[in-house]
């Protein structure tokens, strides 16, 4: 690797570092101690290097790249300070990068970091600690990571969280999904003694979709405060709200504001969707009402169905107006478009188009 050593010392195969030795750096110092292989680290060793960055590794190696399980450590910057910290990574790797399950270890001491997390759960301002999966020297997968104010359990997809996931940060609970770091779906904000403050969908960690807003001031925790839309982490769209008295209100909102105007035009809407409902529902009634033929079959009966009329679809009950072909028998034609049907359609039946027919008109 363009270093410089001072001599080996071990056991040789043709000439080649093969079995167990101690590689020397120029200053007398021990770079490599473990197992070799046709000159290479192979097997189970301990590396010690001069870099700042790493200062040793002991563990598994193939083929002179770290492989299999091992501990590797190094200095790094402080994240809020400029001075050096010690980062510890603790579990397999592949061709020289961490890939497998693992733990890192990074602050001011190992063991102090340690011992915090293994008591609370958390860690010290400026440490950090994570454990789980890895991916080509990335946090990718299932994990634990943890800071002096947050603490994350969940997925995590080229070092981001990102999938499903717990996030405890500034005294509140999201449980939800994370898309690249973002609380982004379907995911429950609480209050970490559980007092739900929303649920819902979420946009780029903001409100955004369909979802329930709960009050914040304690004599009203658990009551809902807004269930509706949003847009952009405020109130959008049709939405309810309650008031602090408890007073109901159902409007449209826009950017967190009632739009009065908006909210007269929709509830003229609702009022004229009600009104064709209610008629819809009538025709059905009434269809129900006039069947008047019953199929026996076995030990059940079913209501046959009342024919259509095959141009404006109306249906033609017992005793309306409407027309037939004679002699092939379709009662296909209502009333009205019976006395307005083309010539050619006098003379030939629309549905089984039998000619020469008649076209009568009948009243049952």
């Amino acid at each position: 690797d363009g270093k410089l050593y001072l001599f080996y010392e071990g056991q040789f195969v043709d000439n080649e570092f093969h079995g167990t030795g101690i590689l020397y750096h120029d200053d007398g110092s021990v770079a490599y101690e473990g197992e070799w292989a046709c000159h290479m680290m192979h097997g189970k060793g301990t590396a010690y290097r001069t870099s700042q960055f790493v200062i040793s590794y002991a563990g598994e190696f193939s083929w002179g790249e770290r492989h299999g399980h091992g501990e590797l450590r190094w200095l790094a910057t402080s994240r809020r300070t400029d001075e050096e910290v010690e980062c510890r990574y603790t579990g397999e790797f592949e061709h020289g990068v961490r890939h497998g399950h693992g733990v890192l270890v990074r602050g001011s001491s190992y063991e102090d970091v340690m011992a915090s997390y293994n008591q609370t759960g958390w860690v010290f301002e400026g440490d950090e600690y994570y454990k789980g999966m890895w991916k080509y020297d990335t946090r990718h997968g299932a994990g634990v990571y943890v800071r002096s104010n947050l603490h994350y359990e969940g997925t995590f997809e080229n070092g981001v969280l990102h999938g499903e996931g717990r996030l405890l940060r500034d005294d509140t609970i999201y449980q939800g999904a994370f898309v690249r770091s973002y609380k982004h779906g379907k995911g429950v904000l609480t209050r970490m003694d559980g007092t739900v403050l929303y649920d819902g969908e979420w946009k780029f960690d903001k409100y955004d979709g369909q979802g329930i807003l709960y009050h914040t001031v304690e004599t009203l925790l658990g009551k809902i405060a807004y269930q509706g839309g949003f847009a952009a982490g405020l109130a959008d769209g049709v939405g309810t709200h309650w008031g602090p008295n408890g007073r109901k209100r159902v409007a449209v909102f826009e950017g967190g504001v009632l739009h009065a105007e908006r909210t007269k035009q929709w509830k003229a809407e609702q009022k004229e969707e009600g009104r064709r409902a209610a008629k819809r529902r009538r025709e059905e009634s009434q269809c129900r009402a006039h069947r008047c033929k019953i199929v026996k079959m076995h030990e059940h009966a079913a209501m046959a169905p009342v024919p259509q009329c095959v141009l404006c679809g109306e249906h033609m009950h017992h005793g309306d107006i409407s027309f037939a072909y004679v002699p092939c028998g379709h009662r296909i034609l209502c009333g009205a478009c019976g006395s307005t049907v083309p010539d050619k359609w006098k003379t030939a039946c629309m549905l089984c188009k039998a000619e020469p027919v008649t076209l009568v008109r009948i009243f049952a």
